[in-house]
């Protein structure tokens, strides 16, 4: 994984490709994305090979930090005000799954949900299954 910044400058975050899901905070400070593993046909019974996450990888100002793990597979996750926290959707491959916001600094647990989202869920939620 690579970052070009403004200027042109190309750095490479990430020496192999393993990574889907790429974001950059709205602070510009944290880069995320979702560390990829592959289940093959033996664990899944199916004949194709699917592709997982379980961690979400962090550089923040060019310093790797410990990866989130929120249990379950990571289906999607976002930034949260404004770079601060992290929001992740997670859970089985094949069922309702939850949604947690956690701080980046303290890796507090900030918040959870559980599917399914209706009005009354918190506004990151909302941003996570849009």
């Amino acid at each position: 994984m690579h970052a070009i910044g403004a200027g042109g400058k190309d750095i490479l975050l990430t020496p192999r490709g393993r990574y889907r899901q790429p974001g950059l905070s709205p602070d510009g400070h944290t880069v995320g994305a979702l560390l990829i593993s592959r289940l093959d046909a033996s664990v899944t019974e199916a004949s194709e090979i699917i592709e997982v996450a379980e961690k979400l990888a962090l550089i923040r100002d060019g310093r790797s930090l410990r990866p989130m793990v929120p249990g379950g597979f990571i289906r999607s996750w976002g930034f949260w005000n404004g770079g601060k926290e992290v929001a992740i959707y997670s859970g089985a491959l094949h069922f309702a799954g939850f949604y947690v916001l956690c701080d980046l600094t303290t890796r507090a647990e900030l918040g959870q949900a559980e599917d399914p989202v209706t009005d009354g869920s918190p506004d990151w939620v909302h941003s996570l299954s849009d």
